[in-house]
Protein backbone atom coordinates (compact mmCIF):
# COMPACT_ATOMS: atom_id res chain seq x y z
CA UNK A 1 0.00 0.00 0.00
CA UNK A 2 1.50 3.30 -1.16
CA UNK A 3 -0.72 5.68 0.78
CA UNK A 4 0.64 7.64 3.75
CA UNK A 5 -1.02 9.38 6.67
CA UNK A 6 -0.84 12.57 4.65
CA UNK A 7 -2.22 11.20 1.37
CA UNK A 8 -4.97 8.89 2.66
CA UNK A 9 -8.45 10.36 2.92
CA UNK A 10 -9.89 10.84 6.40
CA UNK A 11 -13.44 11.03 7.70
CA UNK A 12 -15.43 11.30 10.91
CA UNK A 13 -17.25 8.20 12.15
CA UNK A 14 -19.72 7.84 14.99
CA UNK A 15 -18.03 5.56 17.51
CA UNK A 16 -21.29 3.82 18.34
CA UNK A 17 -21.79 2.93 14.67
CA UNK A 18 -18.42 1.25 14.06
CA UNK A 19 -17.98 -0.43 17.48
CA UNK A 20 -20.11 -2.54 19.74
CA UNK A 21 -19.65 -1.05 23.21
CA UNK A 22 -20.41 -3.40 26.11
CA UNK A 23 -20.16 -3.11 29.87
CA UNK A 24 -17.48 -5.46 31.11
CA UNK A 25 -18.50 -7.63 34.06
CA UNK A 26 -16.62 -6.24 37.10
CA UNK A 27 -14.50 -8.39 39.39
CA UNK A 28 -13.03 -7.18 42.69
CA UNK A 29 -9.39 -8.05 43.22
CA UNK A 30 -10.09 -9.24 46.77
CA UNK A 31 -12.03 -12.14 45.24
CA UNK A 32 -9.33 -13.14 42.78
CA UNK A 33 -6.33 -15.47 43.00
CA UNK A 34 -3.64 -12.95 42.18
CA UNK A 35 -0.34 -13.91 40.61
CA UNK A 36 -1.63 -17.27 39.44
CA UNK A 37 -3.00 -18.49 36.14
CA UNK A 38 -2.82 -16.71 32.80
CA UNK A 39 -5.85 -14.38 32.71
CA UNK A 40 -5.13 -10.62 32.56
CA UNK A 41 -7.01 -8.49 35.09
CA UNK A 42 -7.44 -5.06 33.45
CA UNK A 43 -8.49 -2.07 35.55
CA UNK A 44 -8.82 1.75 35.31
CA UNK A 45 -5.08 2.20 35.18
CA UNK A 46 -3.31 4.41 32.66
CA UNK A 47 -0.16 2.28 32.84
CA UNK A 48 1.02 -1.13 31.64
CA UNK A 49 -1.78 -1.46 29.07
CA UNK A 50 -4.31 -1.29 31.91
CA UNK A 51 -2.99 -4.57 33.34
CA UNK A 52 -3.03 -4.76 37.14
CA UNK A 53 -2.60 -8.50 37.79
CA UNK A 54 -2.48 -11.91 36.18
CA UNK A 55 -5.11 -14.11 37.82
CA UNK A 56 -6.38 -17.65 37.79
CA UNK A 57 -9.47 -18.18 35.66
CA UNK A 58 -12.33 -19.42 37.84
CA UNK A 59 -15.01 -19.70 35.15
CA UNK A 60 -15.05 -15.96 34.68
CA UNK A 61 -17.03 -14.14 32.00
CA UNK A 62 -14.14 -13.23 29.73
CA UNK A 63 -13.98 -10.30 27.38
CA UNK A 64 -12.98 -11.44 23.87
CA UNK A 65 -9.45 -11.07 22.57
CA UNK A 66 -8.77 -8.49 19.85
CA UNK A 67 -10.89 -5.85 21.53
CA UNK A 68 -10.22 -2.44 23.07
CA UNK A 69 -10.67 -1.82 26.78
CA UNK A 70 -11.81 1.51 28.18
CA UNK A 71 -11.71 2.65 31.78
CA UNK A 72 -14.48 5.19 32.34
CA UNK A 73 -12.73 7.27 35.00
CA UNK A 74 -9.24 7.35 33.53
CA UNK A 75 -10.60 7.55 29.94
CA UNK A 76 -7.78 5.43 28.51
CA UNK A 77 -8.05 3.00 25.61
CA UNK A 78 -5.88 -0.13 25.33
CA UNK A 79 -5.77 -2.91 22.75
CA UNK A 80 -6.16 -6.34 24.38
CA UNK A 81 -4.75 -9.24 22.37
CA UNK A 82 -5.96 -12.08 24.61
CA UNK A 83 -9.12 -12.79 26.62
CA UNK A 84 -9.29 -10.81 29.86
CA UNK A 85 -11.42 -9.75 32.82
CA UNK A 86 -11.76 -6.29 34.31
CA UNK A 87 -12.44 -4.32 37.43
CA UNK A 88 -15.26 -1.85 37.93
CA UNK A 89 -16.47 0.77 35.41
CA UNK A 90 -14.80 -0.82 32.40
CA UNK A 91 -16.03 -1.13 28.83
CA UNK A 92 -15.13 -3.34 25.88
CA UNK A 93 -15.10 -2.13 22.26
CA UNK A 94 -15.36 -4.73 19.50
CA UNK A 95 -16.24 -4.89 15.80
CA UNK A 96 -14.60 -7.93 14.18
CA UNK A 97 -11.99 -5.78 12.39
CA UNK A 98 -9.67 -5.36 15.36
CA UNK A 99 -6.35 -7.19 15.37
CA UNK A 100 -2.96 -6.30 16.82
CA UNK A 101 -2.25 -3.69 14.15
CA UNK A 102 -5.65 -2.07 13.65
CA UNK A 103 -6.12 -2.20 17.43
CA UNK A 104 -2.97 -0.20 18.12
CA UNK A 105 -3.92 2.33 15.43
CA UNK A 106 -7.44 2.69 16.83
CA UNK A 107 -6.32 3.22 20.43
CA UNK A 108 -4.32 6.26 19.35
CA UNK A 109 -7.12 7.78 17.27
CA UNK A 110 -9.65 7.15 20.05
CA UNK A 111 -7.38 8.82 22.60
CA UNK A 112 -6.96 11.76 20.23
CA UNK A 113 -10.74 12.04 19.80
CA UNK A 114 -11.25 12.87 23.49
CA UNK A 115 -8.15 14.99 23.99
CA UNK A 116 -8.83 18.13 26.04
CA UNK A 117 -12.49 17.15 26.51
CA UNK A 118 -12.25 16.95 30.29
CA UNK A 119 -13.00 13.27 30.70
CA UNK A 120 -11.41 11.57 33.70
CA UNK A 121 -12.06 11.24 37.40
CA UNK A 122 -15.09 13.41 38.04
CA UNK A 123 -16.50 13.22 34.52
CA UNK A 124 -16.25 9.61 33.46
CA UNK A 125 -16.24 8.54 29.82
CA UNK A 126 -19.16 6.13 30.03
CA UNK A 127 -20.28 3.87 27.23
CA UNK A 128 -23.24 6.13 26.52
CA UNK A 129 -21.08 9.23 26.26
CA UNK A 130 -18.56 7.43 24.06
CA UNK A 131 -21.26 6.05 21.76
CA UNK A 132 -22.35 9.54 20.77
CA UNK A 133 -18.87 10.84 20.04
CA UNK A 134 -17.00 10.80 16.72
CA UNK A 135 -13.52 9.62 15.80
CA UNK A 136 -11.38 10.66 12.84
CA UNK A 137 -10.21 7.65 10.79
CA UNK A 138 -8.78 6.90 7.34
CA UNK A 139 -11.59 6.06 4.92
CA UNK A 140 -11.64 3.91 1.80
CA UNK A 141 -13.19 4.63 -1.62
CA UNK A 142 -16.60 3.57 -0.32
CA UNK A 143 -16.47 5.99 2.60
CA UNK A 144 -15.97 3.22 5.19
CA UNK A 145 -13.14 2.98 7.72
CA UNK A 146 -10.01 1.96 5.80
CA UNK A 147 -9.07 -1.11 7.88
CA UNK A 148 -6.53 -2.31 5.32
CA UNK A 149 -4.63 0.98 5.45
CA UNK A 150 -4.60 1.02 9.27
CA UNK A 151 -3.13 -2.48 9.42
CA UNK A 152 -0.61 -1.86 6.65
CA UNK A 153 0.55 1.42 8.20
CA UNK A 154 1.15 -0.16 11.62
CA UNK A 155 2.93 -3.18 10.12
CA UNK A 156 5.28 -0.87 8.24
CA UNK A 157 5.86 1.24 11.35
CA UNK A 158 6.70 -1.89 13.35
CA UNK A 159 9.08 -3.05 10.62
CA UNK A 160 10.96 0.25 10.64
CA UNK A 161 11.34 0.19 14.43
CA UNK A 162 12.58 -3.41 14.36
CA UNK A 163 15.13 -2.58 11.67
CA UNK A 164 16.49 0.27 13.81
CA UNK A 165 16.68 -1.96 16.91
CA UNK A 166 18.41 -4.78 15.04
CA UNK A 167 20.91 -2.38 13.46
CA UNK A 168 21.65 -0.84 16.88
CA UNK A 169 22.36 -4.16 18.59
CA UNK A 170 24.27 -5.49 15.61
CA UNK A 171 26.65 -2.52 15.87
CA UNK A 172 26.91 -2.97 19.64
CA UNK A 173 27.72 -6.66 19.15
CA UNK A 174 30.51 -5.95 16.68
CA UNK A 175 31.94 -3.29 19.02
CA UNK A 176 31.81 -5.58 22.06
CA UNK A 177 33.51 -8.66 20.61
CA UNK A 178 36.40 -6.71 19.04
CA UNK A 179 39.30 -8.34 17.22
CA UNK A 180 40.04 -11.92 18.28
CA UNK A 181 36.76 -12.41 20.14
CA UNK A 182 34.05 -14.95 19.27
CA UNK A 183 30.54 -14.60 17.92
CA UNK A 184 27.84 -17.29 18.18
CA UNK A 185 24.60 -17.38 16.19
CA UNK A 186 21.95 -19.73 17.61
CA UNK A 187 18.97 -21.08 15.68
CA UNK A 188 16.38 -23.32 17.31
CA UNK A 189 13.86 -24.45 14.67
CA UNK A 190 11.21 -27.04 15.40
CA UNK A 191 12.31 -30.52 14.33
CA UNK A 192 9.09 -31.63 12.64
CA UNK A 193 9.06 -35.40 12.14
CA UNK A 194 6.86 -37.13 9.59
CA UNK A 195 3.94 -38.93 11.24
CA UNK A 196 3.75 -36.59 14.22
CA UNK A 197 0.78 -34.33 15.00
CA UNK A 198 3.04 -31.36 14.23
CA UNK A 199 3.72 -32.77 10.75
CA UNK A 200 -0.04 -33.21 10.22
CA UNK A 201 -0.61 -29.59 11.23
CA UNK A 202 2.01 -28.34 8.76
CA UNK A 203 0.48 -30.42 5.94
CA UNK A 204 -3.01 -29.13 6.71
CA UNK A 205 -1.74 -25.56 6.65
CA UNK A 206 -0.30 -26.18 3.16
CA UNK A 207 -3.67 -27.56 2.07
CA UNK A 208 -5.48 -24.48 3.39
CA UNK A 209 -2.93 -22.03 1.93
CA UNK A 210 -1.35 -23.78 -1.10
CA UNK A 211 0.59 -20.69 -2.16
CA UNK A 212 2.18 -20.27 1.29
CA UNK A 213 5.84 -19.23 1.32
CA UNK A 214 7.24 -19.60 4.81
CA UNK A 215 9.83 -17.20 6.14
CA UNK A 216 10.91 -19.92 8.54
CA UNK A 217 9.39 -23.32 9.16
CA UNK A 218 10.96 -26.13 11.10
CA UNK A 219 14.40 -27.29 10.03
CA UNK A 220 14.00 -26.15 6.45
CA UNK A 221 14.98 -22.70 5.19
CA UNK A 222 18.07 -22.66 7.42
CA UNK A 223 20.67 -20.37 5.91
CA UNK A 224 24.28 -21.45 5.33
CA UNK A 225 25.64 -19.39 8.18
CA UNK A 226 29.21 -20.72 7.86
CA UNK A 227 29.42 -19.22 4.38
CA UNK A 228 27.58 -16.04 5.35
CA UNK A 229 29.79 -15.29 8.35
CA UNK A 230 33.07 -15.97 6.52
CA UNK A 231 31.96 -14.00 3.45
CA UNK A 232 31.63 -10.80 5.50
CA UNK A 233 35.38 -10.65 6.01
CA UNK A 234 34.78 -10.02 9.71
CA UNK A 235 35.04 -13.64 10.90
CA UNK A 236 37.28 -16.71 10.54
CA UNK A 237 37.39 -20.30 11.85
CA UNK A 238 33.66 -20.96 11.90
CA UNK A 239 32.44 -24.24 13.40
CA UNK A 240 28.97 -25.74 13.80
CA UNK A 241 27.20 -27.67 16.62
CA UNK A 242 23.67 -29.02 17.06
CA UNK A 243 21.61 -30.99 19.56
CA UNK A 244 18.02 -32.15 20.04
CA UNK A 245 15.77 -30.57 22.63
CA UNK A 246 12.19 -31.22 23.79
CA UNK A 247 10.05 -28.29 24.96
CA UNK A 248 6.94 -29.24 26.94
CA UNK A 249 3.94 -26.92 26.56
CA UNK A 250 0.32 -26.96 27.65
CA UNK A 251 -2.33 -26.39 24.98
CA UNK A 252 -2.89 -22.74 25.85
CA UNK A 253 0.78 -21.87 25.46
CA UNK A 254 1.07 -23.83 22.21
CA UNK A 255 -1.97 -22.11 20.71
CA UNK A 256 -0.68 -18.77 21.94
CA UNK A 257 2.58 -19.36 20.08
CA UNK A 258 0.68 -19.89 16.85
CA UNK A 259 -1.06 -16.53 17.28
CA UNK A 260 2.34 -14.85 16.83
CA UNK A 261 3.15 -16.59 13.52
CA UNK A 262 2.77 -13.45 11.46
CA UNK A 263 4.04 -14.74 8.09
CA UNK A 264 1.25 -17.33 7.80
CA UNK A 265 -1.40 -14.93 9.13
CA UNK A 266 -0.45 -12.25 6.60
CA UNK A 267 -0.53 -14.65 3.63
CA UNK A 268 -3.62 -16.58 4.68
CA UNK A 269 -5.93 -13.66 5.31
CA UNK A 270 -8.57 -13.40 8.03
CA UNK A 271 -10.86 -16.28 6.99
CA UNK A 272 -8.19 -18.88 6.24
CA UNK A 273 -6.18 -17.87 9.33
CA UNK A 274 -9.27 -18.52 11.46
CA UNK A 275 -9.65 -21.92 9.76
CA UNK A 276 -6.00 -22.74 10.50
CA UNK A 277 -6.35 -21.91 14.20
CA UNK A 278 -9.52 -24.00 14.45
CA UNK A 279 -7.73 -26.90 12.74
CA UNK A 280 -4.77 -26.73 15.13
CA UNK A 281 -7.07 -26.61 18.16
CA UNK A 282 -8.91 -29.67 16.86
CA UNK A 283 -5.67 -31.58 16.20
CA UNK A 284 -4.44 -31.16 19.79
CA UNK A 285 -7.81 -31.35 21.56
CA UNK A 286 -7.08 -34.84 22.93
CA UNK A 287 -3.70 -33.85 24.39
CA UNK A 288 -3.05 -32.43 27.84
CA UNK A 289 0.53 -31.41 27.12
CA UNK A 290 2.63 -31.31 23.98
CA UNK A 291 6.24 -32.43 23.65
CA UNK A 292 7.64 -30.31 20.87
CA UNK A 293 10.98 -31.39 19.38
CA UNK A 294 13.52 -28.72 18.50
CA UNK A 295 16.89 -28.91 16.78
CA UNK A 296 19.20 -26.38 18.42
CA UNK A 297 21.96 -25.26 16.09
CA UNK A 298 24.88 -22.95 16.78
CA UNK A 299 27.55 -21.41 14.56
CA UNK A 300 30.59 -19.94 16.33
CA UNK A 301 33.22 -17.87 14.54
CA UNK A 302 36.31 -15.95 15.61
CA UNK A 303 36.20 -12.18 15.08
CA UNK A 304 38.93 -11.33 12.62
CA UNK A 305 41.50 -8.78 13.75
CA UNK A 306 41.25 -7.49 10.18
CA UNK A 307 37.50 -6.88 10.45
CA UNK A 308 36.13 -4.43 7.96
CA UNK A 309 38.61 -5.55 5.26
CA UNK A 310 35.91 -6.08 2.67
CA UNK A 311 36.44 -4.34 -0.65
Amino acid sequence: MNESLESVKWGEFAIGEIFTITNSKPYHKNNLKLGKGKTPYVTRSSFNNGLEYIVENENFTLNPKDTISLGAENADFFYQGIEYITGNKMYCLSNGKINRYTGLFLTQTLKKSIENCGFGYGIGLTGTRLCNRKVLLPKDSNGNPHWEFMESFMRELEKKHLEKIIAYYKNKLVESIGGGGYFTAIWNPRNILEGSVFYEIEQEIKNIVPELARVSSGTQNVKKWEEILISTGDFTDCFFMECDYIEIMDKARYLGAWHSVNDIQAQAGEQRWKKILEMIESKISHLQTLEIPYKIRAWTARKSSKGGSRA
